[in-house]
């Protein structure tokens, strides 16, 4: 994405004051919230600019960096924040790779607090990266 230039972009996600270049088609195919927002039923179809204020900065970047590029790192610091964006963005790929995440995160707190520090150990260190691969999901 970094390397289309400026002048191709023809919308804005601005949040908490942040403006993230975007193109409309892309957002389209991956969000049934703007395949229903730009289909030209509601008030907000021709704006330029949408406010995305209600979300973390960091969330709806790699949202962004994850419908141009279908990849995601998934963290237990962020899951939760990109989970919600993904959810209000009706993104039912993403959703699904961190309800994934979220239970893998499950089981490591259930092995370390079984006192099987060897396989909590290991797993800390393991952040799952995940890339789409020709409609399915795979992790890397």
């Amino acid at each position: 994405m970094n390397q289309l230039s400026q002048s191709s972009f023809d919308l804005v996600l601005r949040v908490r004051g942040k403006e993230i270049p975007v193109h409309k088609l892309k957002l389209v195919g991956a969000s049934r919230y703007f395949e229903g927002l730009f289909s030209g039923y509601f008030a907000d179809s021709g704006n330029n600019v949408i406010n995305l204020d209600q979300f973390e900065t960091a969330a709806v970047e790699m949202v962004v960096e994850f419908i141009y590029t279908g990849q995601m790192e998934l963290s237990v610091d962020r899951v939760a924040d990109i989970f919600e964006v993904a959810d209000f963005l009706q993104m039912e790929e993403l959703l699904e790779l961190c309800e994934r995440f979220f239970i893998k995160s499950r089981i490591r707190s259930i092995a370390s607090a079984s006192g099987n520090l060897e396989i909590s150990t290991v797993r800390r260190r393991y952040k799952p990266v995940y890339k789409r691969k020709s409609g399915d999901l795979s992790r890397m």
